[in-house]
């Protein structure tokens, strides 16, 4: 998953962190990946394709995809609203 992730467009608008998370079952490392500081304010939509991979993730995970879903619409709406 990480080297699909790392193939995606705009390389140079996230950096790739690795933290320490608490789970039920006590610490895990986790991968994420985070918006360049020059681009925080520059609200965009991820391309389609993008967008299901992450989905997909999440499923795949069984992360719920209802935050997922919510930032779609809070960039959608900050676009709409700029």
């Amino acid at each position: 998953m990480e080297k699909a992730l790392s193939r995606l467009p705009h390389p140079t608008l996230y950096t790739k962190e690795v933290v320490t998370i608490a789970t039920p079952d006590g610490e895990q490392t986790a991968m994420l990946y985070v918006m360049a500081k020059q681009y925080e304010d520059m609200p965009a939509l991820p391309n389609e394709h993008y967008f299901e991979i992450i989905r997909q993730g999440y499923q795949d995970n069984e992360i719920n995809t209802g935050q997922l879903i919510k930032a779609l619409k809070i960039t959608r709406d900050e676009i709409v609203n700029k």
